[in-house]
């Protein structure tokens, strides 16, 4: 067992110990967490905030130890790729666009975002124009 500072036990007396209990009162140990305690939770592609929760910790503490450990987060930044607008991005093309062409043509998403894309590679070649 750790013997208690003096200024622990100071500080334990002004908060309302009687000193015996200041002396006796073992320390409080932080939460020790290794590598594999964040590996195992950044495989399952859970938020920071998530992996907090598990583990009993702060967000910003689990941020820390991530940078700390040079662990690949796996559920940070994550795009789900089949959204819409991450398609958008992909292609390059305007998510209003998009809507407009199936709106307008009445076709699928999938089929206004290859139309809006092919529009794209037909100007930019110099065989479209508005």
């Amino acid at each position: 067992m750790s013997a208690v500072s003096k200024r622990t036990i100071q500080r334990r007396i002004k908060k309302g110990m009687t000193r015996q209990q200041a002396e006796s009162t073992p320390n409080t140990r932080r939460i020790q967490l290794t590598k594999d305690d964040f590996d195992v939770l950044s495989k399952i592609g859970i938020s920071y905030r998530g992996a907090a929760l598990i583990l009993g910790v702060s967000a910003p503490c689990v941020s820390q130890k991530v940078k700390e450990y040079g662990i690949d987060w796996i559920g940070k930044d994550q795009k789900n790729p089949n959204a819409i607008r991450n398609k958008c991005i992909l292609l390059g093309v305007s998510k209003s666009n998009v809507y407009r062409i199936k709106r307008t043509h009445n076709l699928t998403l999938d089929q206004a975002l290859e139309t809006a894309y092919t529009k794209k590679l037909k100007k930019i070649m110099g065989f479209y124009h508005d």
